[in-house]
């Protein structure tokens, strides 16, 4: 039985991107599709924002009237990482319209079924450019294709990181029958990998472990004290 690397792990997320131009161009499209289809899309420099868990893929996009676009990719492995790196890219200086995109490994709206939820990135802040400050906050755990028998190029990627992980034991076939989801595959089986990129993804992981055991510690204690003080 084949093994993989989590596609989602920061390390392995980047390098997909960086190998890869389909994940970037598929993706872009499908969730961006009033500016689609982009024509030419750059991985510039990629930055951890100070968010050594949760680095930032950019993307310098030109969208189909030609016009430049910045857009940011990320994945939250918990709201920590989602919320500062928001606050990082909405302070982030660019001449260009900014759209950030977040794939979180988490379910943050437990009140809506939809698991992709589009939000205004400019908030309070003030922007040069007058369009083109989105957010949208694609909640992977609740993925599900729109038409299982007619999946689209987008929604295949996002099966890609949504069912693909390193407890993985069988890859959905709609993934090994596509040739870019298929070759994406071959890039994050876990016999290709480093053994310094083994170490990051363990490392990782038991950082996000240690972390998410944290938050479920203080979130009992404050559930206990607003029982005791009937907050």
């Amino acid at each position: 039985m084949e093994t993989f690397t989590d596609p989602k792990v920061p390390v392995i997320f980047q390098s997909l991107f960086e190998s890869d131009k389909n994940i970037s161009k598929h993706l872009v499209d499908g969730i961006l599709p009033q500016f689609a289809p982009f024509s030419s899309i750059q991985c510039i420099e990629q930055s951890d924002h100070s968010n050594r868990h949760a680095p930032v893929v950019e993307l310098l996009c030109e969208d189909k009237n030609g016009g430049q676009r910045m857009v940011y990719i990320w994945v939250a492995w918990l709201e920590t990482f989602r919320s500062k790196l928001i606050t990082e890219i909405k302070r982030c200086p660019s001449p260009y319209p900014k759209h950030a995109i977040c794939f979180a490994n988490l379910i943050i709206n437990e009140a809506s079924d939809a698991y992709c939820h589009r939000y205004s990135l400019a908030d309070s802040f003030v922007f040069e450019c007058p369009e083109g400050q989105d957010l949208i906050v694609i909640e992977l755990p609740k993925f599900r294709f729109l038409n299982p028998e007619a999946p689209t190029e987008p929604e295949l990627w996002l099966s890609f990181l949504a069912d693909i992980n390193c407890d993985s034991e069988e890859v959905p076939q709609h993934l090994l029958e596509h040739p870019h989801t298929a070759a994406a595959l071959e890039l994050v089986r876990f016999d290709t990998q480093s053994d310094n990129t083994i170490k990051a993804c363990t490392d990782f992981l038991s950082s996000v472990k240690a972390q998410q055991a944290a938050i479920d510690a203080l979130e009992k204690d404050m559930a206990l004290l607003r029982r005791l003080y009937k907050i």
